[in-house]
């Protein structure tokens, strides 16, 4: 069955650039803050490489957590909530039958659109008075609760095969080997930065986190500055 496991829409966060961003300006003018930025600095229990190698640890966490949760996906027959709201004409099968393709629909919303714009067509077509308008109207929320009632049932097996088979257990524990990840980043940007070498060292953190494509780092247009920081001598 198809990967639903979310990625990286729905609890994956991209790196904070403004704070990055500072760091940058802390170490352009260090010399002017150095007092305050020793301030600051004190008030961090652990030095920069132990937050990196604990990011690291909690990187590793999240994705063997991740991974398990794949695993449980593709070992489990689990359902895809969807209702069938019509069919599409292919063309003719060799014995001159039509051949059709089965249409669904995976959401509320996908359900609102499809029997909105058949109600649209039907009232333009056949909507000429009143009496004709209220049965169409009838006959369209009858259709689209029924759709909605029986993706409401699919989503409840899916649910309760999900409960089953340890995947909403597994989903848990990912999302929060993820939330430890994201803490331990966050940890790192928050790092005051008073010179280039320790800019260097969250620069390179981040640049083997993004060039392994691991959680929480991002290609963006900030990463080349820091790239080119990054090997000042």
């Amino acid at each position: 069955m198809p990967n639903i496991v979310p990625a990286a829409a729905e609890g994956m966060p991209e790196i904070n650039r403004r704070r990055l961003l500072g760091g940058m300006v802390a170490a352009s003018t260090a010399s002017a803050v150095a007092g305050s930025s020793v301030a600051i600095a004190a008030t961090y229990e652990k030095p920069l490489a132990e937050l990196i190698a604990a990011h690291k640890q909690a990187l590793e966490a999240s994705e063997l957590a991740w991974a398990v949760l794949d695993d449980i996906d593709e070992a489990n027959d689990i359902p895809v909530p969807k209702v069938q709201y019509g069919r599409m004409l292919l063309g003719k099968n060799d014995d001159g039958s039509d051949r059709f393709e089965p249409l669904y629909a995976y959401d509320d919303e996908t359900i609102d659109q499809i029997r909105n714009k058949s109600l649209n067509t039907r009232l333009s077509l056949w909507g000429r008075d009143e009496s004709s308008r209220q049965t169409i109207l009838g006959q369209h929320d009858k259709r689209t609760s029924q759709l909605k009632r029986e993706l409401r049932e699919k989503q409840e097996e899916r649910a309760a095969a999900e409960l089953a088979c340890g995947y909403t257990a597994a989903l848990t524990a990912a999302r929060a080997a993820s939330d430890v990840a994201d803490d331990r980043l966050d940890a790192i940007l928050s790092y005051p930065i008073r010179d280039l070498e320790t800019l260097r060292t969250v620069v390179a953190h981040m640049l083997e986190g993004l060039d392994s494509g691991q959680q929480g780092f991002c290609n963006d247009m900030f990463i080349g500055s820091a790239r080119s920081l990054a090997v000042q001598s």
